[in-house]
């Protein structure tokens, strides 16, 4: 019972909402420097970032230079989401066949993850979050 109203929901088994287009990661420049300068200016720590690009959860997308945040399932990319490295655009999305399932993830054992799982609605919000406790150190 929702607002007093009678009203049923048809569940969709999960695997009948993931797309059906194929998953292709978007190509990396040869340098992450965009992404890089975009972050620093807001605000993520240099630590956090290079953590990020040396296990391949973040790089710059070679045709238009924006910040790629991956998922994995273990071994292989099956997320991507993109957001523009240029303040004078708002552009974001996810990458075509995208996997929620296997969402941008910081998986570091830190003594903030032993008080539990934390969830943010960005991987942004996440990096920040992290540059925040580390300024707290």
């Amino acid at each position: 019972m929702l607002c007093n109203e009678n009203i049923s929901f048809t569940q969709i088994p999960y695997s009948e909402k993931i797309s059906k287009k194929e998953f292709v990661p978007p190509e990396k420049y040869k340098n992450n420097n965009r992404v890089i300068d975009y972050l620093t200016k807001r605000g993520i720590e240099r630590a956090v970032i290079d953590y990020c690009i040396n296990n391949k959860l973040l790089y710059e997308e070679a045709k238009y230079h924006n910040a790629v945040f991956a998922g994995y399932d273990g071994k292989q990319m099956k997320y991507a989401f993109m957001r523009s490295t240029s303040t004078k655009s708002t552009f974001m999305r996810e990458v075509d066949g995208s996997d929620k399932r296997y969402s941008f993830l910081i998986k570091e054992q830190t003594e903030l993850s032993n008080n539990g799982v934390f969830v943010f609605e960005s991987a942004i919000d996440a990096m920040s979050y992290i540059s925040l406790q580390k300024m707290k150190d």
